[in-house]
């Protein structure tokens, strides 16, 4: 926080014509503790710093403030903090407008030898834009490259996440072919975006749709996926977090499905199923409320054939918590609704009722054969 060299004089006088700021709840704060310093944000892209007001020593926000100045010709203005940091020279638009300057514009403007300027810009087609953005992120500094994929993917990260995208920005991408835009040169501090090119349209590289790669769950997330990435493994928010406590794995049944566990006894549940020719899916997700908020409670299984949801426990510390704490009261009474809205039937099973349950499964399968005949 400091001044730069060669710019001593003019950042002196600019300071001094400071009266005050009004801030945007109205309050006015006075120029004994008002102060212009260079300052570099830590989060700022620019390697340089940039001028700043400072009120008792903290950086105001330069879009939510006005300065209240005196100009060398005596007139007071009031304009916003962006756009005082902003000025060239001490004088005001006031006094530079002269009345023989207001004349000769006018003269000019009526003149026949005036000319309008072609302000139009020409706009690049997306192979420029392309090209031009690749050259210029080229010519950036090591610094700030690194910065930039530290936040933002490189090619090789998206081609690794590529087949698990389902959209991006609202744009269904699956079974399309599109073009992955790393460094496009866009118009704001962070001076370069991504996205994706698909049938020549640009759409931003932001609002991505996963797909689970354990539970094929379709998710979607507002942050960067370079935030989701861990050995380019992408988890729905469920599984993400079950997946801290316990290890989520998945495999392939007999049927061909893909069936999602967390211990050795959920494993053991599926082999039986297998083995006694039970088709076994993955449970639903059900929607159920606590303190005041909407979670997603996942039943562990669903046997089509017989219209059961199975939930296998283990006397485990995190049941034991969730029963004190009345999640697990919340989890059960939502279920209950859905299982009524939807003609199930919900059986906990703890390890030493999963043989019972089998018998119990065939009997009652049996019983139906027999009584049929």
């Amino acid at each position: 926080m400091n001044k730069i060299e060669g710019t001593e004089k003019f950042f002196d006088l600019l300071e001094k014509s400071i009266i005050g700021v009004e801030t945007i709840n109205g309050s006015f704060l006075e120029k004994d503790f008002l102060k212009l310093c260079w300052f570099k944000n830590k989060y700022s892209n620019l390697d340089h710093p940039s001028l700043s007001i400072f009120y008792n020593n903290s950086p105001l926000n330069r879009n939510n403030h006005k300065v209240t100045y005196e100009c060398l010709c005596g007139q007071i203005n009031k304009i916003h903090i962006k756009k005082f940091l902003s000025k060239k020279t001490l004088v005001c638009s006031k006094c530079r407008e002269t009345e023989e300057k207001r004349k000769k514009h006018s003269e000019l403007l009526r003149s026949k030898d005036f000319k309008k300027k072609d302000n139009t810009i020409k706009k690049m087609s997306n192979e420029e834009e392309i090209n031009s953005g690749e050259t210029q992120f080229n010519l950036e500094n090591y610094e700030f490259k690194e910065k930039y994929y530290h936040r933002n993917l490189t090619l090789g990260e998206f081609n690794q996440i590529k087949e698990k995208i389902v959209a991006v920005n609202g744009i269904n991408v699956v079974g399309k072919e599109y073009i992955f835009l790393p460094t496009i040169k866009v118009k704001n501090q962070t001076k370069y975006s991504q996205f994706i090119l698909e049938d020549e349209n640009k759409i931003p590289f932001k609002n991505i749709m996963f797909k689970c790669d354990n539970c094929d769950d379709v998710f979607n997330t507002s942050r960067k996926p370079k935030n989701k990435i861990n050995n380019y493994k992408i988890l729905c928010p469920k599984c993400s977090l079950c997946n801290k406590t316990f290890k989520i794995r998945n495999l392939n049944t007999i049927f061909g499905d893909k069936i999602i566990y967390q211990s050795n006894l959920e494993k053991e549940f599926i082999k039986c199923c297998e083995i006694r020719n039970i088709r076994i899916l993955n449970g639903p997700n059900i929607n159920y409320d606590f303190k005041g908020k909407v979670h997603k409670y996942r039943v562990d299984f669903y046997l089509p054939k017989h219209n059961l949801l199975i939930e296998i426990k283990a006397n485990h510390i995190w049941h034991r918590k969730q029963l004190e704490c009345g999640v697990w009261k919340s989890k059960i009474l939502s279920t209950i609704e859905y299982t009524k809205e939807n003609n199930l039937t919900y059986k906990i099973l703890f390890q030493e009722d999963i043989e019972e349950f089998f018998n119990l499964l065939r009997y009652s399968l049996d019983y139906g054969e027999n009584h049929r005949s």
